[in-house]
């Protein structure tokens, strides 16, 4: 079992918190977080959110963010069964190519 984020599968929890946390921003504008920028950090269970003034650096109150885990089954890119598959392609190619040489060769003479 894995977990989704941005349509692709990730392997354990962890893995998925880090990729939630290198895209985390928070809005800008309307809730007065303009002049500030954002720091998220991955934690065990949840993303610590910091953010800090950008005049100064001040830290502000930190606060932290618990995403809802969606589940997906997680499997490798490349399979052994997949990388047969793709040989046996390839020799079926070969061998049509070989055929199509041969058949080219006999109607030559």
């Amino acid at each position: 079992m894995g977990y989704r984020f941005q349509n692709q599968c990730y392997e354990t929890k962890q893995d998925f918190l880090n990729a939630l946390s290198q895209t985390c921003t928070a809005p800008s504008g309307a809730a007065g977080l303009s002049s500030y920028f954002t720091v998220c950090t991955a934690n065990a269970d949840n993303i610590t959110v910091q953010a800090y003034t950008l005049t100064n650096g001040t830290a502000q109150t930190a606060f932290t963010i618990t995403p809802q885990l969606i589940t997906c089954d997680f499997s490798p890119p490349y399979t052994n069964a997949d990388v047969i598959q793709v040989s046996w392609l390839v020799v079926g190619v070969w061998v049509v190519a070989w055929g199509i040489k041969k058949m080219s060769e006999v109607l030559k003479k």
